[in-house]
């Protein structure tokens, strides 16, 4: 970490970079005021997707693939927040997903069970997560991501079906990401996708 205090209540990072997820995340050439709200933009760098759902702990959820993007981070009141952050794909990869939202799919409806059965093995082209919220309080998540995967109808296996998701998750704090309650949202929202206007 390079920095300097120029004398006039700011901090000048020139540069702060830190390991994060197999990838780098760091502040380049930054100004932070002490009057007022701080605003650090993070840019993030080749972030492994299989290790970050890894630390996530979902059980059923995996896949692999390389994240970039930004994150940026505003303090202000003695708290942070991230405001328009955004990670996109480093071209293709995969999400997985075989826990136990999927076997309850089938009870939910049809359009349920065929969003879960895409996410068995869903080969993605591209990706993109955007983050908003406090780090100490709800943050609210936004996923898109266009791939193909294969699909069983009528005891036939259809194969390389294009398929687009759009998910919204609102979760309380990061702890829920480990808890089902994530699950449980993320069935919604796709089971919401898929019956809308905009199902794609």
């Amino acid at each position: 970490m390079t920095f300097e205090f120029p004398g006039d209540d700011t901090l000048h990072l020139a540069r702060g970079e830190f390991p994060w997820f197999g990838g780098t995340i760091g502040a380049y050439d930054a100004t932070a005021s002490f009057k007022g709200a701080a605003n650090i933009p993070l840019r993030t760098e080749n972030i492994d997707l299989k290790q970050v759902l890894e630390f996530a702990s979902v059980d059923g959820l995996s896949g692999e693939g390389m994240l970039s993007g930004s994150l940026p981070l505003i303090f202000e009141g003695g708290k942070a927040r991230i405001e328009n952050g955004v990670l996109r794909s480093e071209g293709s990869g995969a999400i997985r997903y075989t826990g136990p939202a999927a076997e309850a799919a089938a009870a939910a409806g049809e359009n349920a069970q065929i969003a879960f059965d895409f996410l068995r093995d869903l080969r993605y082209k591209s990706l993109e997560v955007t983050i908003d919220g406090a780090l100490d309080g709800q943050l609210q998540f936004g996923l898109r991501f266009e791939g193909s995967g294969d699909l069983t109808v009528r005891n036939q296996n259809v194969r390389n079906v294009p398929v687009l998701y759009r998910i919204n998750l609102t979760v309380e704090n990061m702890d829920l990401i480990r808890q089902a309650n994530l699950l449980k949202a993320i069935q919604l929202e796709v089971e919401e996708e898929l019956s809308g206007t905009n199902r794609n």
